[in-house]
């Protein structure tokens, strides 16, 4: 999603969560498929914006970081 974890959390437990809850899947297992899934996006294209800040610590080029 490319957001702070917080953000994101607060967004996918606003809007997915409930969703899911309704489908007939216990509130806590629905709080942490969302939350777990949101921040995959951390480290998955195509926002992966946590490879930007690994390429910038260890001095790398953003397009060889995967």
């Amino acid at each position: 999603m490319g957001l702070p974890s917080t953000l994101c959390y607060i967004l996918l437990a606003t809007l997915v969560a409930p969703t899911i809850i309704k489908a007939g899947v216990l509130p806590i297992l629905a709080h942490l498929y969302v939350f777990c899934f949101g921040m995959l996006a951390m480290v998955t294209l195509p926002v992966a914006y946590a490879t930007y800040a690994a390429a910038t610590i260890v001095d790398a080029h953003i397009m060889w970081t995967r």
